[in-house]
């Protein structure tokens, strides 16, 4: 539901984005880069992020989100989500305490993905 509402709000990602897009994939962005080759365009920029979702600050996604006009609950759900963050690790039968994080988004989120492309 929240997913949903992000896309309707935000942007879709420009044309040459592949990764993290629904129906994109390596064949799509390879397909793209050799006809633009054949044009002859050779100017081509790639970039891959390590660690790009557990870096992302929250308070720079919440800003891009603020000028993009997304207001009210949706903007306070998403603060909580990032504000909410907790895990803990169990291993061979113990359990560590509770970890606050307090950067990224969340890996396996169906939304960290859409919330980090807006930023």
């Amino acid at each position: 539901m929240i997913l949903r509402r992000l896309q309707r709000c935000t942007p879709p990602p420009h044309d040459h984005i592949f990764a993290y897009t629904n129906g994109r994939g390596t064949n799509e962005c390879l397909e793209t880069l050799v006809n633009e080759l054949r044009e002859g365009r050779r100017l081509f920029i790639v970039i891959d992020l390590e660690k790009a979702f557990e870096l992302a600050r929250p308070e720079a996604i919440l800003d891009a989100l603020a000028y993009k006009e997304i207001e009210g609950r949706l903007l306070w759900w998403l603060e909580n989500f990032f504000t909410s963050q907790e895990a803990m690790v169990r291993f061979h039968g113990i359990t560590s305490s509770f970890h606050k994080h307090t950067n990224g988004t969340p890996q396996g989120s169906i939304i960290s993905s859409t919330l980090f492309k807006t930023h």
